[in-house]
């Protein structure tokens, strides 16, 4: 909101005193004359900004004061939309990082059993592969968990889809670090999805290429007791 001067913007700002936001801290002008809004953090716990019905209809105010008004409640309402979006990020992603690390640890043990089995001799291969079998569905039940805990995750940015905060800005002020996680669209986990949830689906398709692998080696070696 542009404004001749600063005597203007102070007069304005007293016009509107009655229906201002409680958040709102103060006007100053920039040297383009331009408003610039100070507002008190939100929580998001606050009920949602809304400019009040009767500074509408006010006719004593001027112009100016009806132009501070709409834009002053447009930035509180954006800024209410941002907090509320963090604070809800917040209560999904509580624990996420504990969930995340067991799919690792799961994941590291079947890689490791897997690679194992190119050194390992016929009178040990079979103990291997029971092993590889444990920690692969081992790995299955972990990915489930993780992809239970990333559909409370997505939804919440489904439903912050009109806030102007970015993904990375949220995870940001939530104090999440989230590298690595596999975190998909709301849709991703409408149930039945019929090939899996995103990291389901992504475990599904080593253990099968693991599987296929194994199938191979029998097959060339004449061994199905390999399997």
């Amino acid at each position: 909101m542009a404004l001749i001067s600063l005597a203007d913007m102070e007069q304005t700002v007293r016009e509107t005193a009655r229906y201002n936001h409680s958040h709102l801290q103060g006007a100053t002008r920039n040297d383009f004359n331009r408003v610039i809004l100070s507002f008190k953090p939100f929580t998001g716990m606050e009920e949602e900004p809304t400019q009040p019905s009767e500074s509408r209809r006010d006719g004593s105010l001027s112009d100016n004061a009806r132009k501070l008004l709409s834009e002053q409640y447009e930035e509180a309402n954006s800024l209410w939309r941002e907090a509320r979006y963090v604070r809800d990020l917040k209560d999904a992603i509580q624990g996420a990082s504990t969930v995340w690390a067991l799919y690792l640890t799961a994941r590291t043990r079947m890689e490791d059993l897997y690679a194992a089995l190119g050194k390992t001799p016929d009178s040990h291969w079979r103990s291997t592969v029971s092993n590889l079998v444990a920690a692969q569905r081992a790995l299955e039940e972990a990915a489930k968990k993780w992809d239970e805990r990333a559909a409370r995750i997505a939804a919440v940015h489904g439903q912050h889809l009109s806030s102007d905060l970015s993904r990375a800005t949220a995870y940001e002020r939530a104090g999440a670090v989230v590298t690595g996680w596999v975190i998909g669209s709301v849709s991703d986990y409408d149930y039945p999805v019929p090939n899996g949830t995103p990291l389901v689906k992504k475990v599904t398709e080593i253990i099968t290429a693991q599987r296929d692998h194994l199938q191979q080696v029998a097959a060339l070696t004449g061994d199905r007791s390999l399997l």
